[in-house]
């Protein structure tokens, strides 16, 4: 899948993200830092919206436990104290979901995200 380009993802695609957010990955610009989480940007050729990487340095968490705290709904409401509304906007298989996400970020200048 390239910058642009809408359809339902497949594992390649999923590959394909875990490149672009890649430390090494060329374009992303430091925008924030406190503490131990990194905000990082990068635009693209396409629009004006900017892509966003957050890192936190977190010892304590695995990557596979982290995924599944941002991605359940019912549990992000228990600990996500800067969450303002959450919503499924709508599933496109089991793979694919459309949701929408505002919250009170101390470190971003924008709230809102469509992911």
């Amino acid at each position: 899948m390239e910058v642009g380009e809408v359809r339902a993802a497949v594992r390649s695609d999923f590959d394909r993200l875990i490149s672009l957010a890649s430390s090494d990955s060329p374009g992303w610009m430091l925008s924030a830092k406190k503490s131990s989480c990194s905000v990082y940007t990068c635009t693209n050729e396409i629009c004006n919206f900017k892509m966003v990487k957050i890192i936190v340095d977190s010892v304590d968490v695995a990557a596979s436990t982290m995924y599944n705290a941002l991605h359940d709904a019912a549990y992000r409401r228990v600990w996500d104290k800067e969450m303002v509304e959450s919503r499924e906007v709508c599933v496109i298989d089991s793979n694919n979901d459309i949701g929408y996400y505002q919250g009170n970020f101390y470190l971003l200048r924008f709230d809102q995200f469509i992911f």
